[in-house]
Formats: C-alpha cells, structure tokens, sequence
C-alpha cells in the first residue's frame, strides 16, 4: 500500500474451464467488501493502444 494505492494479486486454483466465472466472482465480492468499507476504487483511463491504467 503507497500513496498511489493498493494493488492485490492473488493466485487461484481451479478447474480447467471455470476461470472466467471464478474471476468474476473474486472481483465482485471484493470490489464489494472495498465498497462497504468506504475504501474508493480507482477508475480505469484509456491510454488510447486500446490498454487502460488506473487513475
């Protein structure tokens, strides 16, 4: 954690073909704890090379 903010990295095991579900839902539950925390969230600027970065 810096001043810039917070970045997790996780490593999940999974049955072949579950990943994209299993992601999404790692994503959801914590973007929704982080919100019920009062913790804001990044919003994601486009870079124009069709990538995008946090701001």
């Amino acid at each position: 954690m810096g001043p810039q903010g917070l970045e997790v990295a996780l490593v999940v095991v999974t049955r072949a073909g579950r990943q994209g579900p299993v992601e999404r839902e790692l994503l959801l539950r914590l973007v929704e704890a982080l919100q019920q925390a009062g913790i804001p969230l990044a919003v994601a600027a486009e870079l124009g090379n069709g990538e995008s970065q946090a701001t």
